[in-house]
């Protein structure tokens, strides 16, 4: 899990099927599946994580509108870089 201080984060949703779960103040939280083609969202500040929920390589393009890229990640690191596609793919 993790959070942008900075700006919004914009998602494209390139190949595999994807969960992200986002958590607002109050606490709430929507989770919801993605899938080639999908267009994710997530406000400033709101933290979220997402999770490789196919049984191939998930790949999605974040865009930020920021002159830089800031997050600040959950101290479980390894969750993080894995459901970001930066292992092997998980199976849930």
């Amino acid at each position: 899990m993790h959070w942008h201080p900075n700006a919004d984060e914009w998602q494209y949703w390139i190949k595999g099927k994807g969960r992200m779960t986002v958590f607002d103040s109050g606490p709430r939280a929507v989770t919801m599946d993605f899938n080639p083609g999908d267009i994710g969202y997530v406000k400033r500040s709101n933290g979220h994580y997402i999770k490789n929920v196919g049984d191939t390589d998930l790949q999605f393009l974040e865009v930020f509108r920021s002159s830089y890229f800031a997050t600040f990640p959950c101290p479980t690191g390894d969750a993080y870089a894995a459901g970001h596609g930066r292992s092997a793919p998980q199976r849930g």
